[in-house]
């Protein structure tokens, strides 16, 4: 689709090769290059378009900010001559912001039909408001994990005198690559600050998030910090920052709305955020910081204790590992980060989904594309394609994607045999079952569903996690489910019945992988605590708990023996484990961004692998 940049066009939805709208006559390009695609969002200052570049690579997206001061706004922001002005400097200060890695880069800025424009990098991922909907309420790691990862940036933004008056939840986006905070919307808001900062009358901001004095027309870079952690109190409350304001306290009173307990630390620091006092709010960003950096959370109320593992923690070696002399095969052909891939059961065949928005299926052995989307295959994805996989007799193969379906495929025809909806949520896994009649899906909806292969028909709900799910397993023998979620528990399920047989407890962050042995005793499991678990399947009890120190996500799989594991680790690097010494055995290097998905062959004698860096690596195994 093509959308019409014309602020007053009636109908500005167009076909994708439309160059003038159908409505009002516009050009739908800007400057012969940027062409938008879909309204983000409006504000009394202008609009927010996610965009493409014509002159990049197909699909290249960019964000379009077109600016235009609605009509109740200071007649000083509406007259040409100051918006010019404004705009100049806006785009002036964000060139220097952008060189921040989590800051949006401006690509350009320009006028166009006497409105201005700018262009900025579009940031793939949701808003902390999003996750929070999706996931539920923040823990207390993931606070800090905010702080830590936003502090900085306001450290950096203040160093170049910007305050950026509108930090809240829908302007922090995790960035899907890195997962990473990016912090968005400096261009919209502040193109309508005087230039005498000081100046009363300036009300800028969200309303709940904004400190007093901002609210009072005198925004300092104090400002930001109180709106931070108000954001971080919304975050872990999901209550409105007007109906946790106490009118008689003069503050905000939000403790009685938690629903787990955090530490005092943590505690004090965020109502010293949110003083109304500038003078006994915290000044800098280096302040905070410093605080959290000094203090040893001590908690108020204790929690359940991880299950404990039957024998003591094996800790990677801090020596260097002389890495295998695997050689490697590498496919290239996608456009985008590689995000899942999969061997068909006779190994013959490997499929792959990215965000490019297209799945490929490929030769793993001589290394050449066989077919994909964009060639008329598999058409229909309309967004990245996250997870994919194949039926145990090879004949289906689907896909998740998030344009919030799960599509199944006639792998010898390419034609499509259902489109099972996902909406308004996104799979993030997806599984056959042994015997191919089933598959199952989890993601964002925080349940996991399970659908008919043959009629396309949702059979069954399974209820119990209380954040999104990242991964679901099918035991070997077909009656058993796992899933592990954000709310670091793993669950197995009857799936006959859908009820709930145990839940391991154990990791103290996301539960992002899992995986069964092939003899279906063990279940290993992997988390962005930097932790695998073994855990036995019948009693549930941990066996034994393998600690990588690289801070990466652990995505695992065991060899079709059963005698080694695979997992991705932080460095671009695949670890290799012997399952019977409980010992590093190797480490597969090649790839130079994060890696999303591996697999072994079902004969074993090869591991595949998929990366941000666009590229497949097919390694043989010694």
């Amino acid at each position: 689709m093509s959308y019409c940049l014309n602020p007053t066009c009636q109908r500005p939805e167009n076909p994708d090769r439309a160059n003038f709208c159908q409505s009002c006559g516009k050009s739908l390009l800007l400057v012969n290059q940027y062409q938008a695609i879909r309204l983000l969002g409006q504000g009394g200052f202008g609009r927010t378009l996610l965009a493409v570049d014509r002159l990049k690579s197909v699909g290249h997206r960019c964000v379009i900010k077109q600016f235009y001061p609605a009509a109740g706004f200071p007649g000083e922001y509406r007259s040409n001559h100051k918006a010019i002005e404004l705009f100049e400097q806006e785009a002036q200060q964000l060139e220097h912001l952008g060189q921040h890695s989590q800051i949006p880069k401006l690509l350009a800025h320009f006028e166009q039909d006497d409105r201005q424009y700018i262009v900025q990098e579009y940031i793939a991922g949701e808003n902390l408001a999003q996750e929070l909907q999706q996931e539920g309420l923040f823990s207390e790691t993931e606070i800090r994990h905010v702080l830590n990862n936003l502090l900085p940036v306001l450290q950096f933004i203040h160093q170049h005198q910007v305050i950026h008056r509108d930090i809240k939840p829908e302007n922090v986006i995790r960035r899907q690559t890195d997962r990473s905070l990016v912090l968005v919307d400096f261009g919209a808001a502040k193109l309508a600050h005087p230039t005498n900062l000081s100046k009363t009358g300036t009300l800028i901001g969200s309303a709940g998030f904004a400190a007093p004095e901002q609210l009072r027309g005198k925004p300092i870079f104090a400002s930001d910090l109180y709106s931070l952690g108000v954001t971080c109190i919304y975050l872990l409350t999901h209550t409105n920052p007007f109906d946790l304001f106490d009118p008689i306290e003069g503050t905000l009173l939000w403790r009685e709305h938690l629903t787990e307990s955090i530490s005092n630390e943590l505690g004090l620091t965020l109502d010293k955020l949110i003083q109304t006092s500038v003078r006994q709010r915290y000044q800098t960003a280096e302040e905070v910081l410093r605080d959290l950096r000094s203090t040893v959370p001590t908690y108020s109320l204790s929690f359940p204790p991880p299950v404990p593992p039957t024998h003591s923690p094996i800790h990677t070696p801090s020596r260097k590992l002389i890495a295998s002399d695997a050689s490697s095969l590498t496919l290239q052909g996608h456009q985008g980060k590689v995000y899942s891939i999969a061997f068909s059961p006779d190994g013959q065949l490997l499929v792959s989904g990215s965000g490019d928005e297209t799945v490929k299926l490929w030769n793993p052995t001589a290394g050449k594309l066989l077919q994909t989307r964009s060639g008329g295959w598999w058409s229909g994805h309309m967004d990245l394609v996250h997870a994919v996989a194949f039926s145990a007799d090879g004949q289906t193969f689907a896909s998740a994607s998030w344009d919030k379906t799960v599509k199944l495929w006639d792998i010898h025809t390419g034609q499509r045999l259902h489109a099972l909806s996902e909406y308004p949520h996104v799979s993030n896994s997806i599984a056959f079952s042994p015997d191919g009649s089933l598959i199952a899906s989890g993601g964002s909806s925080r349940r996991v569903k399970l659908w008919e292969t043959h009629t396309g028909q949702r059979i069954r709900l399974f209820l119990g996690h209380t954040r999104l799910i990242h991964t679901i397993a099918f035991h070997p023998n077909g009656q058993i489910l796992a899933s592990g979620s954000s709310d670091q528990t793993v669950r197995l399920w009857d799936v006959q019945t859908g009820k709930v047989l145990r839940i391991l407890k154990g990791h103290t962050s996301s539960v992002i992988s899992v995986a069964f042995s092939p003899n279906g005793e063990t279940i290993a499991t992997g988390g962005w605590d930097n932790v695998i678990k073994l855990w036995d399947v019948e009693t549930g009890e941990a066996l034994h708990t393998l600690i990588e120190f690289s801070g990466s996500p652990h995505f695992l799989c065991f060899s079709p023996d059963g005698k080694t594991l695979a997992n991705t680790s932080a460095n671009h690097t695949l670890r290799i484990w012997n399952l019977e010494t409980l010992r590093e055995r190797y480490t597969l290097h090649g790839h130079t961004q994060w890696i999303n998905a591996i697999a072994y062959s079902p004969n074993g004698q090869t591991i595949a692998s998929s990366s941000n860096d666009s590229t497949i690596k097919i390694w043989q195994c010694d």
